[in-house]
């Protein structure tokens, strides 16, 4: 997965602002302090994985001005292909859409699934770092470093680490071997403590024992008391049951013995009597109404006969039918067809106007044959914005370059001013000469020019004192200051302005206070020439000079000294400046190269879209808008004439199906209009004679049916009566009722005998407890006799009861008086105390279990391919000042190899070479999570502590990686930026963006 284009709607410092990237190399963000590169870090994972959300540590970037905020990156994706991702503010991810090439759509589902299963937290860990990361190696001691290392290679971060040593403290916390003081330890003594009192409190207590075993003899007979007095009382209830269901079980025996004495026939048909009575009723009247009808059929016979029409004219009325529906659309047919033609001729009149006014060369033709697809339009879009950005680098380079001419032709302004105001040689030396003879003058005029120096060192010095108190003052109030800005910084979450403030003020801070340890040089030669003027008095006592002459030769050739130093640091600052300019020049250079480059590929598009060789180059895209404009006007235009034709067609047809329809029913047709209205004449009239005939059937129909309907009644009827006298083995209506009479006794006794029976049912009555209550004739006395004996039972249980409750108070009173329950509910609270600490100790150890088999399986087998890779990487960036990378066996660390053979824990290497070996590690690990998710690594100023060398050859590798992984930096220093000989610069200001 590669970005090809960030598009900012509103984020942060941003508001539409779009920037492309090249998906083929490196790309680069360079930019001074605040110039948004955080920004655009931060907006690159807000697309990917949604805002973040309002009480979250991490800054939102909410617009401050309001407007739209979120935005979209456009990506190429190796299996779909180029996908836009659009994310804007609504719930507290943001509303995400997916756009895919095909015109589809897809959801939040739909960016996991891009991103392979990667979620926020992998991406910081492993693709997205900056100095801060970069510098955690050293917030961790010299001991644990190459465990973090480690880990950070399998997963890469330290959250494993920070969460294994977590685990182990938290472990210990609960219980050590040989410790003391933790819980579990101290709680397993305690309750060993507690065991030993418990047995000797036992011990003295032998009658409590006694009488445990007392109150266990009482509470077994109890429980033999309660079982015989619960088998007696079940059997009292099965008594009382048969005693309450023996009416019911002998009513039941009378009923079935009576159903067998009754005579009835075989079968008697259900409701046979009445069956009989209603076809006897019904049969009568039937036959009579099949008379009727009969007589009916004969006269509309005779009717239909008499009726003549023609049958071949109404086979056509599907075919009118269908010619009268279509009319209308005829008639409309006619009128779009007028309409279209003239809007066909307006359409082609605009476009040849269009054409003639802004591409000559092209015609219709050549407009159809022009590709104007997606990728086409890209192409030019891109061509013309990479034009516009090469106009905006030539303006920054412009700018540069009136800077830097200024800043040099300032200089040698300078130079040229020092290098007037200094003496020739002749005059230095004839000034020296002069010195010396004036060194040889008379007591008087030496003693003089000494109490004069003295007073002039008194004053320097009370001047150097004042100077030293204000810049001590001065210096206290700056350390403030940039204290209080540090704060407010790293308050906003601005790190890298905060530590580049708080370097500023102590390199102030140095420079003044070596300012102030300073000597003034022109105390120093006063204080040396006092030194002199005292040999001098011992030497020529008594002769005499002129001390005016003396001092004002001193201070010329001492001006004239600070002068010529002056001069030398404006000619290196001039230096400096002129070198300045030349690289600019070799920019211009560049930027012609590349200029030429890009006319040259707008040259290729103009010709592609038929454009004049002067045709600006940054309107291509306009150009190609209207030109795809054009083109859909004359596709439109083509669909407008086929569209016509179809009318036309149809047209025809209709006139030509009226013309041939009309000749079939033998009418002359004077237009398509009046030979429809004939034909619809003929067709109505045929109707209404089939009507009035199709009338008469329909009586006739009806009249068949019905004596069809009443001879099969008449002849169910008897069928049926038939069926009743068979049913009930009769022979006539006189033996079919004395039949009906015997039925119904019998139907009465076997009703009573179902409610019986559904009685016993309601109450879950047996087949076995029916015929033992009726064959019991004793069960009252039987039942008497056992409530007796459970009375009995009940009194011996309650006696047994009470001496039970007897016992049981007394142990309670023995244990109330002695210690031992005293110590046996201690021992039980401080057994739970430990088991619980015990359960919580096991759940830490098998968490770090699970953890130590986690990395077990990455170490053997992911990590010996990521190491390889990583060798290679730390052999490439420390110059093969490394050689190569060791996994020692059972140890969460690494050995690395110098090229002298010697070995290195992590921990023994240098910062830089720490970090070196980290980078190697997170480049390692990105790289072999490449097939399953190619996400692009974002780097922000992450190698500020390597040195020149070696910040070179990390530009290397990352150039490398960025042919097959993207790779975006961000940095602010341009030294940086400069060491990758490839990629695409984008050049950020604080109120403009442009790109080359």
């Amino acid at each position: 997965m590669k970005i090809l284009e960030i598009d900012i709607y509103g984020y942060g410092k941003f508001e539409n602002k779009t920037f492309t990237l090249d998906p083929g190399s490196i790309n680069i963000f360079l930019g001074h302090n605040e110039a948004g590169k955080s920004t655009i870090q931060s907006f690159i994972g807000s697309m990917l994985f949604g805002f973040p959300a309002k009480n979250s540590a991490e800054k939102r970037y909410e617009p401050k001005q309001g407007g739209k905020y979120g935005g979209a990156l456009v990506i190429q994706h190796e299996k779909i292909g180029r996908v836009r991702i659009e994310r804007i503010a609504g719930k507290a991810s943001g509303d995400v859409t997916v756009y895919y090439e095909d015109g589809s759509k897809g959801s939040e589902e739909d960016v996991r699934k891009l991103l392979a299963g990667v979620d926020k937290q992998r991406f910081k860990a492993i693709y997205s770092f900056d100095v801060h990361g970069l510098q955690g190696v050293h917030h961790v001691n010299s001991e644990s470093i190459g465990r973090f290392l480690f880990l950070s290679s399998m997963f890469g971060s330290d959250a494993v680490f920070k969460l294994q040593s977590m685990l182990e403290r938290e472990r210990e916390q609960i219980f050590k071997p040989s410790g003391k003081k933790p819980p579990l330890n101290a709680a397993l003594q305690k309750l060993k403590e507690t065991n030993g009192a418990l047995s000797e409190a036992k011990k003295v207590s032998s009658q409590y024992g006694n009488l445990l075993n007392t109150r266990k003899i009482l509470e077994d007979q109890h429980t033999a008391i309660s079982t015989r007095e619960s088998k007696l009382g079940e059997n009292r209830r099965t008594l009382e049951r048969l005693l309450s269901i023996q009416p019911l079980a002998r009513e039941e025996q009378y009923c079935l013995s009576a159903i067998d004495q009754t005579e009835s026939p075989v079968s008697f048909p259900q409701d046979g009597l009445i069956r009989m009575e209603r076809i006897l009723n019904e049969l009568k009247p039937l036959k009579s109404q099949l008379s009727a009808v009969q007589k009916q059929e004969a006269v509309l016979q005779e009717e239909l006969e008499e009726l003549q029409y023609r049958p071949e004219v109404l086979e056509k009325e599907e075919v009118v039918k269908a010619l009268t529906q279509s009319f209308s659309l005829y008639v409309a047919n006619l009128d779009e067809h007028s309409r279209q033609a003239a809007e066909a001729k307006g359409i082609q009149d605009a476009v040849l106007q269009q054409l003639s006014e802004h591409f000559p060369a092209l015609s219709p033709k050549k407009l159809l044959e022009m590709d104007t697809s997606y990728p086409a339009r890209e192409k030019a879009k891109n061509t013309a914005d990479e034009f516009q950005q090469m106009l905006q680098e030539k303006r920054y380079l412009d700018e540069q370059f009136e800077r830097s001419r200024e800043a040099l032709e300032e200089r040698e302004g300078k130079v040229k001013d020092y290098e007037d105001q200094l003496l020739s040689p002749e005059k230095r030396q004839e000034m020296k000469t002069q010195l010396k003879k004036l060194e040889s003058i008379n007591t008087h005029a030496l003693q003089a020019e000494y109490e004069e120096n003295e007073h002039m060192l008194s004053a320097l010095k009370a001047d150097r004192e004042k100077s030293v108190k204000k810049a001590r003052t001065v210096n206290g109030l700056m350390i403030l200051g940039g204290m209080i800005g540090s704060i407010l910084f790293l308050l906003w979450d601005q790190y890298i302005p905060a530590a580049a403030l708080l370097i500023s003020l102590l390199l102030a801070s140095f420079v003044i206070n070596q300012l102030i340890k300073k000597e003034n040089p022109y105390y120093d030669m006063l204080k040396k020439k006092q030194e002199a003027l005292k040999n001098t008095f011992m030497l020529h006592p008594g002769e005499q000079s002129g001390t005016e002459k003396l001092q004002e030769l001193e201070s010329l050739l001492w001006k004239d000294e600070q002068m010529n130093q002056l001069l030398g640091i404006e000619k290196s600052a001039c230096n400096q400046a002129e070198k300045t300019y030349e690289r600019i020049l070799k920019k211009y250079e560049e930027w012609e190269q590349a200029q030429f480059q890009e006319e040259e590929k707008a040259e290729k598009v103009k010709a592609e879209l038929y454009l004049p060789a002067d045709f600006p180059a940054g309107s291509i895209g306009d150009a190609f808008d209207l030109i795809a404009k054009l083109k859909e006007q004359v596709l439109f235009l083509k669909s407008k004439k086929e569209t016509i034709l179809s009318l036309q067609q149809q047209i025809d047809k209709y006139e030509k199906e009226v013309s041939v329809l009309a000749g079939e029913l033998g009418l002359k047709t004077i237009n398509t209009e009046a030979a429809l209205q004939e034909v619809q004449g003929l067709v109505e009239y045929q109707k209404k004679q089939k009507q009035q005939r199709g009338h008469i059937q329909e009586r006739l129909n009806e009249c068949k049916e019905d004596i069809q309907k009443l001879s099969e009644r008449i002849c169910s009827l008897e069928e049926d009566m038939d069926t009743l006298y068979t049913a009930a083995d009769a022979e006539g209506e006189e033996q079919f009722r004395a039949r009906a009479e015997q039925h119904a006794k019998r139907k009465e006794l076997q009703q009573r005998l179902e409610w019986i029976q559904q009685q016993l049912s309601q109450k879950g009555v047996q087949q076995e407890e029916k015929q033992l209550s009726s064959s019991m004739v004793h069960i009252e006395e039987t039942l008497k006799d056992t409530e007796e004996e459970l009375l009995s039972t009940r009194r011996e249980a309650q006696s047994l009861t009470r001496e039970l409750a007897a016992a049981s108070h007394t142990i309670k009173e023995l244990e109330k008086s002695g210690t031992y329950s005293e110590w046996m509910h201690q021992a039980e609270l401080e057994r739970e105390e430990a088991k619980e600490l015990a359960r919580k100790w096991a759940v830490k150890t098998l968490a770090g279990d699970l953890l130590h088999s986690a990395i077990s399986y990455n170490r053997n087998v992911r990590l010996p391919s990521l190491i390889a890779r990583a060798e290679n990487y730390f052999l490439e960036l420390t110059g093969g000042e490394y050689t190569a990378l060791y996994l020692p066996e059972e140890e969460d660390t690494f050995l690395v190899e110098r090229r002298d053979n010697l070995r290195f824990f992590p921990n023994e290497l240098s910062q830089a070479t720490s970090e070196q070996l980290y980078v190697s590690l997170r480049l390692a690990l990105a790289a072999a999570l490449q097939d399953s998710s190619n996400i692009p690594l974002l780097i922000d100023d992450s190698f500020v502590h390597f040195d020149r060398g070696r910040s070179g050859k990390m530009a290397v590798i990352l150039e490398e990686i960025s042919k097959e992984h993207q790779v975006i930096f961000f940095t602010c220093h341009e030294s940086q930026a400069d060491r990758f000989k490839s990629g695409r610069r984008i050049f950020m200001e604080n109120t403009a963006v442009s790109s080359t």
